[in-house]
């Protein structure tokens, strides 16, 4: 199998010097911010929580740029990365869907094709900060081993307290970390994102994905995903 290999993702170390894993510590503030400081203030507020993200991804370029990359579109990883991604994703909805129809959860939405399109956009946004900022710190202030707990971890961390979203993302950010270690383009993963975030939705329901809801917002009736 053809392994997409990027010297900038995959340092050929294992042991490094732990070093302040400074932009993903900025990244973290501004969600948790938004998410644990603004939301019990305000309410959920869509702009404020829109700038938030800009602001995550404004410090992403930034750091990439400083770093030299990488930016997470490796085009001769893109074929290899959809296929590995397909091999993870299908046994994954169809998992989604047996435990829906066995519950009877299994519902019909409108409008699904426009938003399976946006759930692409921000998974793209989220595999985005995860891969080129986060897992990458981790590299280098952990070394390559410790980075998939590291990253998948922060990931979870950002999901709490949702009782289903918190462990899955841990799960998920390891195989999507490596996943994008073999094949470095990101438009796979956020495929993968999207897909698995569909069938969480339309298979289980709010009921058992507690309406994807994360941080202070899954305490309130009307909460949003973010």
């Amino acid at each position: 199998m053809f392994r997409a290999r990027d010297s900038r993702v995959t340092p050929q170390r294992d042991s490094l010097p732990l070093a302040p894993m400074k932009t993903t510590l900025i990244i973290l503030a501004l969600l948790a911010g938004y998410l644990w400081v603004v939301v019990p203030l305000v309410g959920v507020a869509h702009g404020i929580g829109a700038l938030a993200i800009l602001a995550a991804l404004a410090f992403c370029a930034w750091d990439n740029r400083r770093e030299g990359g990488p930016w997470g579109f490796q085009r001769q990883a893109l074929a290899p990365g959809l296929r590995w991604a397909l091999g993870m994703t299908l046994p994954a909805v169809l998992l989604l869907l047996a435990v829906g129809w066995e519950l009877g959860t299994v519902q019909r939405h409108d409008n699904m094709i426009l938003w399976f399109g946006l759930l692409v956009v921000w998974a793209l946004v989220q595999q985005f900060i995860l891969q080129t900022v986060v897992f990458r710190e981790a590299r280098e202030s952990f070394g390559r081993r410790a980075a998939f707990l590291v990253a998948a971890g922060f990931f979870a961390l950002i999901h709490i307290p949702n009782p289903f979203l918190t462990p899955v993302t841990f799960l998920a950010g390891l195989g999507w970390c490596w996943l994008y270690e073999r094949n470095p383009n990101l438009i796979p993963l956020a495929l993968s994102h999207a897909a698995a975030s569909f069938a969480a939705l339309i298979f289980l329901g709010p009921r058992i994905t507690g309406g994807m809801h994360v941080g202070y917002s899954y305490f309130l009736a009307h909460g949003s995903f973010f």
